[in-house]
This record gives structure tokens, sequence and C-alpha cells, in this order.
């Protein structure tokens, strides 16, 4: 068994991706419950 280089040098990539689409996730999620709920333009702009 020996270790691969290729692998820890993708890795970041796959972190960092996930991150970011973790984070749109997020705050996309956020930003269509306040619209669905009709909520107001304060909460609606302390979201993102």
């Amino acid at each position: 068994m020996h270790l691969q280089f290729e692998a820890i040098f993708t890795l970041p990539v796959f972190i960092a991706l996930y991150v970011v689409l973790r984070l749109l996730g997020k705050v996309g999620g956020s930003y269509i419950g306040a619209r669905l709920s009709h909520s107001s333009t304060n909460v609606k702009s302390e979201i993102a």
C-alpha cells in the first residue's frame, strides 16, 4: 500500500466545493423561506 499524492491534492478541492455549496444552500434556503413566508423587509435584508 503506497501513499497516493494525487488524492492529497484533490481533497482540498472537494472540501472547498463542499463549503461553497453548503453556504449557497443555507443562504438560498433562508432567502426562499423568507420570501415564501412573506417576512418583513428587515428580516430579508438581514439574511444575506
